[in-house]
């Protein structure tokens, strides 16, 4: 009989002991509950960093776009007189910085023949392509203001659409243009150059 009553005490002894050695008491009115005080609130972190939004300055560098890479961009346009005026830009080209010049249209080199002529060619729409006549390179020359042999710069192969375009390097100064040929006299009309530096 007495080993029966010790059997079934033997599991409420060990609980006893175990709370004990826990040390956790009983909550008065808790219904015999055990606490080491108020419970955190729901959803609370304790490391508030964790918790927040990310800092303004980081969440823009994240979202902003890359910038856009530079482009040929027209920063000066020149009407170049094709009967011998010379005209000089609005800019000023700078040392050290690589600019593209633009040549465009048509004006005639020749009323009575009307023969007309571009930056670097004449005479090809009425028979043989000219670059050069009576020893004058034709065409519209930079910083160079006396008609000769040569001039700078050649603007390349003949263009049907009559548009060139070369590299020029900036002097730390405008550029002048002049339109070189052989016979000023019979010329009329102008061409378009057009200044366009990376922005």
């Amino acid at each position: 009989m007495k080993r029966g009553i010790l059997s079934s005490m033997r599991p409420a002894v060990l609980v006893a002991f175990a709370l004990a050695g826990c040390g956790f008491t009983a909550k008065p009115g808790s219904g015999g509950g055990t606490s080491d005080g108020a419970p955190d609130a729901p959803g609370t972190v304790a490391d508030g960093s964790l918790g927040g939004t990310p800092d303004a300055p980081i969440d823009a560098m994240i979202d902003a776009p890359p910038d856009a890479p530079p482009v040929w961009t027209t920063i000066d346009t020149l009407t170049v007189s094709c009967v011998g005026m010379t005209v000089t830009s609005s800019v000023v080209l700078r040392t050290g910085t690589m600019y593209k010049l633009l040549a465009s249209g048509e004006c005639n080199t020749n009323t009575q023949n009307n023969s007309r002529g571009d930056a670097e060619y004449f005479g090809y729409n009425i028979g043989p392509t000219y670059d050069t006549y009576n020893n004058i390179d034709s065409g519209i020359a930079v910083d160079d203001p006396t008609p000769g042999a040569s001039k700078q710069p050649q603007w390349g192969a003949y263009s049907a659409a009559h548009t060139y375009e070369v590299m020029w390097p900036g002097a730390g100064s405008a550029i002048a243009l002049k339109f070189h040929s052989s016979d000023y006299s019979n010329n009329a009309g102008s061409l378009t150059l057009r200044i366009q530096a990376l922005q």
